[in-house]
């Protein structure tokens, strides 16, 4: 897993100290762990049919790392569940920041 230390923005692998500045960065891979199993319950939910324990997991990991896997999770989830359009398009413009396609199509 490559992390960028906070402090000097160097890309570290592995070590969980910064090569550059020494800087602790253990915090920020105990994060990114941490959303990556959430959104690894969510996907199992939305296996499921679980939609809004899904929609549930991929908010919790969007909070804790903004990816494009959580925000999928929580599109899909979204539409599993009829959520609003509105709240359809936020997940979705999540995952691709620059289009306005789905929004201008509805």
């Amino acid at each position: 897993m490559t992390i960028v230390c906070p402090a000097c923005k160097k890309e570290n692998t592995g070590d969980m100290v910064c090569s550059r500045c020494g800087c602790d960065i253990t915090p920020l891979a105990e994060i990114i762990s941490a959303a990556e199993n959430v959104l690894n319950h969510g996907i199992a939910a939305l296996k499921r049919k679980e939609g809004k324990t899904a929609l549930a997991c991929a908010k919790r990991s969007w909070a804790l790392k903004n990816s494009i896997q959580a925000a999928q999770l929580g599109f899909f989830a979204s539409l599993m569940i009829n959520d609003s359009v509105e709240r359809t398009r936020v997940w979705h413009r999540r995952i691709k920041p620059n289009s306005q396609q789905f929004s201008s199509a509805l």
